[in-house]
């Protein structure tokens, strides 16, 4: 006896989910998306260092995916001490 299917399940199967093909050549031109979520990995590098990799994903108004690797970003962490607060040093 076969075990039922999820609901959810049979209608995907009915459709193929399919994106529209890119349309524009982002070399030449500006790639405009909407920013969906954002996180960061580590990597190693050819000195085999750990650098760190944001990740940026979204979606084109056209409707394709994107995701987007920044390798040259340096994480930093910033405190806005109180007015005469003292320094360590």
């Amino acid at each position: 006896m076969e075990a039922p299917r999820h609901f959810l399940e049979e209608e995907l199967s009915k459709t193929p989910i399919s994106r529209p093909k890119p349309t524009t050549d982002f070399k030449s031109q500006p790639l405009i998306f909407m920013l969906l979520d954002i996180d960061y990995s580590t990597t190693t590098n050819e000195k085999g260092e750990e650098i760190p990799v944001v990740r940026l994903y979204g979606i084109t108004e056209q409707g394709n995916s994107v995701m987007i690797l920044v390798n040259n970003f340096h994480p930093y962490f910033y405190a806005s001490l109180p007015e005469g607060a003292p320094l360590l040093q």
